[in-house]
């Protein structure tokens, strides 16, 4: 018998470590984080989707990047891991975390650890010989949220050997080493031992890792379900699943070895992904109508992380087992790819096509080996696929066809599509009518796309059965099909010689992408206060702390919400009992529990903290399971049984106005001018129907916690947060004491875009509310399927609208009634409804005008703040009758649209508000030049003649958001002065990746007089301010500095007679120096002078206020106190036949005024460009007709990534 071991041997950061596993489903980063502390690693979505969690692995003289969300700590047997600390710290950063923190790289910052491992993986793979296109193709798999990309491209750009002359290169990969050394232990100075086969003891399980195919085989003698590890990367698409026994074999050399033959190349099934595709292209000088296809397309698969460590077969195996939509089988099967399989334990080995594969039996069978052969004489492949996101998305559909020309005559042809079952398919019936036709014959390819259309089709793919798409992408899925082969049949016409029509041959073309640049203009009298955030090389070295990151008190649980699986139902009973039995979990927390109010709503009584008879949306929190661990709690949770009787539920907006269901305090009109005159008036009106869909949040650090009790029946709240008072006000009333008796700290959140302000409350109270019943501290962190279920993220609007106008396009009227989907609750939608309403006008002056607006109640999450909040929605609305008008009158949009801008005669809202300071009519003459708009739409109108399938579009367009100060208004700062000259001061803003926290702290600089690096911003804390309101609306940073630069004012008042007093004193030849920081406070603090200043600032009521008293009092008569403005000018290009979107340029504008830390300003401008086109191009929430998320993890969420900035990226 071998022998059994509990202890796995590795390094972490070249030191050694031992490690007793007790369940093998541990994974690496579970480990890092609380075992090891190495908190620079994040947890973010857990399925290996967005990067956070990204490392690099060191065995056997390679390296390559890994999501250690996926990978098993017992794999590691031997291996090295480098983590972000291993790289530098903030005193001696490595050249990658310097650089991305100086390059403004880092806004949140809880993605940026992962984007510098990212980045290091790839230098030491490559020996520091990367190129711009390798880094966008590493950052494939890492999300930010908060940047655009485009800092952290232009930070990384200079590491690369093809870098632009103008930035700066990394001379060679000895400086890189250099500071790895100085950083930490250098991995490559760690002598990795060889491979060794062992078997663990893990729990209930055994995990072997083997080293030779015979132990494999004797293996499968001996088990009939075991788990077989290469890269573990198939967790992320179906989570975690116990197994008896789990065999490694990613270390045994025959599955890993690679052999290129005569007529092909032969991969080993534990061949990763990464290494097929560079096995190919190192031969792509041998099948050079094949390969590079093939190459391209393997590419896509998922991300560079998961292509490192994921092998070809588990693509496979996936598909057999689960119906897996791989991209990988349906080209290799498309390919002509062979494979040696063993069926069963002793049974002879056999070398089988794809079609015998899928017909085998799933018990006992191993996959041996893949050949994917050379080109033939006059062999093509070519590969297709659509999908959500270009990279790092599954495939809607896909295809691979391989066809050997005789000529002009098919000679022979693979037709395979995948996707459209759970098998990838041939399409026969269409290979045998095209063998032997000729290309140049238009009836043949009529005759095929016909044939194909009726042979293949897509089963339907119920996620995608929507509130707001009822078909689901069936239709375009099917479209898809004669597509693919269309642009098969063109590129082989062109290849055989086939006259093609020069406007057709686009067809057969993917669309390009080219590398991407940006410039930032900042004017010259701004750039002074243009300086990095104090606290971004700290992000970048992983120091930086978020709530997560805090170390667990003695004796502390943890958490996890257990949920509603139904819309709208009666809950009948809830069963805990299965979740207690489990090892770890230590109790069940529920409504009985809470000691105060069982509510957590913005409105008294509307959420429950936790349910207990109805239900009202799928993601409701009914119950809290507490256990020693996060994963423990998390899996007991799911075992709480909860029976229901269904009730109806109002998912749309379609059913809420059939049910007149409306929420109270919301219903918002606007009316000016005399609207059915203006109608009369016109000379021509038109009437449309419009709807503007939902938008996740999906900040990165997903939502968190850690209450702790305190002496006096007191609590202490670790958590993110973006309104401490309004969360203090609930909490304390969930509590049941007073709002001083809890005290609510906050360093930084990673990401929060609204989503922090009260929809995290529900989370703190339930820890704060297990943590007094059983009297330790209690955390909690959200998985991304709960944050997602339970925060309802953006507001989607339907409008109907008749608009009047002239035949010069001017506007006499316009009429819109809409209807928002709130969800189940008013939550924050009071504000949203006049936010809404009130940016309907856009920039146009409208003469006659009218806007009525009602707030469905539906059956979904309460929809709540994210960023710029209702003006995405209204925007989209109005610039949609715009484009009707235009299209309409059959003129130029941008010539409707300056026609009817506001100008300085009529600057004048329909609800009545002067614009001041408008800049828009300056800045669109500005951008008209400088982007050149009238000169590229004439290339894009000749570019559009030539081709009948790719077409361009350029729109120009302004924009004006109302900075409504209410908001922020009251808050207050504390600065504080040492007697060694140290600042610290309190402020009522959270840092939400805003960059509040440095704009404070340049402006107490710049207010005393003191170095920067003397000014400390100290952590958010309820306890040192009392007047803490919300953080958002891209007003908070303005109304605290206010706060803080008037506490300077006072100290520097209190410090007057001390320098005058100093200056007295002075030599006569000294009078003509300045006073030292040092000095003065010295001098001050010995004559015992009061060094700390509070001050409260409000914005003055200029405005005036509504007469009438709202829920929260008297309103501000207008929303907005001024108006920040923009223009932009976006072309962008579309494949008729998928609708498949590349943004060539977009030219951005923007005027924020005096801006407080421009190089912060123009970064937040490019994350919003980016999370718009996020918005309109990427995203979609895919809320099911029973009111279920479909996208509620990164498998169908998908915000842009690096290949979604636009080539040519353009801000000033």
């Amino acid at each position: 018998a071998k022998k059994m071991s509990s202890t796995v041997d590795f390094f972490v950061n070249g030191e050694p470590r031992s490690v007793c596993v007790t369940d093998p489903k541990t994974t690496l980063l579970d480990y890092l984080r609380k075992d090891d502390w190495k908190t620079g690693t994040k947890l973010s979505c857990g399925q290996g989707g967005c990067g956070a969690c990204t490392v690099m692995i060191s065995k056997e003289g390679e390296t390559f990047s890994s999501n250690s969300c996926l990978r098993p700590l017992l794999a590691l047997s031997g291996q090295n891991v480098t983590t972000v600390e291993g790289l530098g710290n903030a005193k001696q950063p490595h050249p990658v975390q310097e650089r991305i923190a100086k390059a403004n790289g880092s806004q949140c910052g809880f993605c940026t650890p992962g984007m510098v491992m990212s980045m290091y993986s790839l230098l030491e793979e490559k020996n520091g010989n990367v190129t711009r296109q390798d880094v966008q193709r590493q950052l494939d798999g890492n999300i930010c949220r908060c940047t655009g990309y485009r800092p952290i491209l232009e930070a990384l750009d200079t590491f690369c050997v093809d870098c632009p002359g103008d930035k700066k290169k990394l001379p060679d990969i000895e400086d890189l080493a250099y500071n790895h050394a100085r950083g930490g232990s250098c991995h490559a100075k760690v002598q990795l031992p060889r491979a060794k086969q062992q078997t663990f003891s893990s729990g209930n399980a055994t995990w072997h890792s083997l080293t030779t195919l015979a132990a494999a085989n004797d293996l499968r003698t001996k088990h009939k379900n075991i788990r077989w590890v290469v890269g573990n990367t198939s967790e992320g698409v179906y989570g975690q699943k116990d197994h008896p026994v789990y065999a490694d074999i990613s270390r045994v050399p025959e599955l890993g070895a690679i052999n290129v033959g005569a007529d092909g190349i032969t991969f080993g099934s534990a061949v990763t992904i990464s290494k097929v595709i560079n096995t190919l292209s190192a031969n792509v000088s041998r099948s050079q109508t094949t390969f590079p296809a093939i190459i391209n397309h393997l590419k896509n698969i998922a991300n560079k992380h998961v292509r490192d460590c994921g092998s070809w077969t588990g693509n496979l195996m996936m598909q057999k087992l689960h119906g897996f939509p791989s991209d990988l089988v349906t080209v290799v099967y498309g390919a002509g790819a062979t494979f040696r399989v063993s069926p069963a334990p002793g049974a002879p080995e056999r070398n089988i096509q794809l079609d015998d594969f899928f017909s085998l039996p799933n018990e006992g069978i191993f996959l041996l080996s893949m050949t994917i052969p050379f080109a033939k004489p006059g062999e093509h492949v070519q590969t297709y696929r659509t999908a959500l996101r270009p990279w790092n998305a599954h495939a809607l559909l896909n295809a691979s066809m391989s066809a050997t020309l005789r000529g002009k005559t098919i000679e022979s042809i693979r037709i395979v599509y995948g996707v459209v079952s759970n098998r990838a398919v041939r399409a026969k019936k269409t290979e045998a009518f095209l063998q032997g036709k000729s290309l140049d014959s238009p009836q043949v390819l009529t005759a095929a796309l016909q044939s194909i259309g009726e042979e293949i089709r897509p089963e339907p793919e119920l996620q995608y059965v929507t509130i707001h798409q009822p078909q689901g992408k069936d239709g375009y899925r099917r479209d898809l099909v004669p597509t693919f082969l269309y642009k098969f049949l063109i590129h082989l016409a062109g290849a055989s010689g086939v006259p093609v029509q020069p406007r057709n041959s686009s067809a057969s073309a993917q669309l390009q992408r080219p590398l991407s640049t940006g410039t930032q203009v900042i004017p010259d009298s701004q750039k002074p206060r243009g300086i990095t955030k104090t606290d971004a090389i700290s992000q970048a070295t992983g120091e930086a702390r978020y709530t997560d990151d805090i170390p667990t008190p003695a004796k502390g649980l943890y958490g996890s919400f257990v949920t509603s699986t139904k819309a709208h139902a009666k809950i009948l009973s809830i069963d805990a009992s299965a979740a207690l039995k489990i090892k770890g979990v230590v109790d069940f927390i529920c409504a009985k529990d809470v000691p105060g109010v069982n509510d957590v709503g913005v409105i008294a009584g509307e959420e429950p903290l936790f349910a207990t008879d109805t239900v009202v949306h799928v993601g409701q929190s009914i119950g809290f399971i507490v256990a020693t661990s996060q994963t423990v709690a998390n899996r007991a949770a799911q075992l709480v049984k909860v029976t229901y009787q269904d009730l109806k539920a109002i998912v749309s907006i379609a059913d809420a106005v059939a049910a007149n269901s409306f929420l109270p305090l919301c219903d918002h009109n606007i009316e000016c001018g005399d609207i059915e005159k203006g109608f009369r008036d016109s000379q021509h009106v038109v009437e449309g129907k419009v709807a503007v869909h939902s938008q996740l949040h999906f900040y990165m650090e997903k939502m968190a916690a850690l209450a702790s009790p305190d002496e006096g029946g007191r609590f202490v709240l670790d958590t993110a947060t973006q309104c401490p008072d309004i969360a203090r006000g609930k909490l304390a009333a969930v509590m049941g004491v007073k709002g001083s008796d809890i005290a609510i700290r906050m360093r930084r959140a990673g990401g929060a875009f609204g989503g922090k302000a009260t929809r995290i409350i529900p989370l703190q109270a339930a820890c704060l509310v297990a943590s007094n019943k059983l009297k330790v501290p209690v955390r909690s962190l959200t998985t991304i399927q709960q944050d997602q279920d339970m925060t309802g993220g953006r507001h989607d609007f339907e409008a109907t609208y008749k608009i009047g106008f002239n035949s010069d396009g001017s506007f006499n009227a316009c009429q819109i009634t809409s209807y928002g989907n709130a969800g189940f609750s008013v939550d924050l939608s009071i504000f949203l409804a006049p936010e809404y309403n009130d940016s309907l006008d856009g920039v146009y002056r409208f003469p006659n005008f009218k806007a009525n607006l009602r707030m469905c109640k539906t059956n979904l999450p309460t929809k709540s703040a994210i960023r710029s909040f209702g003006h995405v929605q209204a925007t989209g609305i109005t610039e949609q009758i715009v484009e009707h008008v235009a299209a309409y009158l059959k003129i130029d949009a941008e010539a409707v649209r300056e026609r009817n801008h506001y100008n300085a005669n009529n600057c004048i809202t329909p609800f009545g508000q002067h614009v001041e300071h408008l800049t828009l009519p300056t800045m669109w003459d500005q951008l008209k030049k400088s982007s050149n708009i009238a000169a590229r739409k004439k290339e894009i109108a000749e570019f559009n003649a030539n081709n009948a399938w790719k077409k361009r579009g350029i729109a120009m367009l302004g924009i004006k958001y109302g900075i409504g100060l209410g908001y922020a208004n009251g808050s207050s700062a504390m600065v504080a002065i040492g007697g060694d000259g140290s600042v610290i001061c309190h402020h009522s803003g959270c840092e939400i990746g805003q960059g509040i926290h440095v704009k404070v702290q340049q402006t107490i600089a710049e207010a005393l007089g003191c170095p920067l690096s003397m000014v400390r911003i100290a952590d958010t804390n309820s306890d040192v301010l009392v007047s803490m309101p919300f953080t958002g609306g891209s007003g908070a940073s303005e109304i605290n500095v206010e706060a803080a630069r008037q506490a300077c004012l006072e100290l520097n008042a209190r410090l007057a007679p001390v320098k005058e007093l100093l200056r007295s004193q002075r030599k006569p030849e000294e009078r003509g120096k300045d006073l030292t920081w040092g000095e003065i406070i010295g001098a001050a603090a010995a004559r015992k002078v009061n060094l700390q200043s509070v001050a409260l600032f409000s914005m003055p009521g200029k405005t005036g206020l509504r007469e009438e008293d709202g829920l929260f009092g008297p309103w501000q008569k207008f929303g907005a106190d001024y108006y920040a403005q923009g223009v932009a000018c976006t072309e962008s290009e579309v494949d008729l036949l998928t609708g498949e979107v590349v943004v060539r340029r977009a030219d951005i504008l923007y005027d924020c005024g005096e801006s407080l830390n421009p190089v912060i300003d123009i970064g937040q401008a490019e994350g919003a460009f980016m999370q718009g086109l996020g918005y309109y191009l990427r995203e979609d929430v895919l809320f099911s007709p029973s009111g279920v998320n479909h996208s509620n993890d990164t498998w169908e969420y998908k915000p842009p990534c690096v290949i979604d900035v636009p080539s040519d990226l353009r801000i000033e």
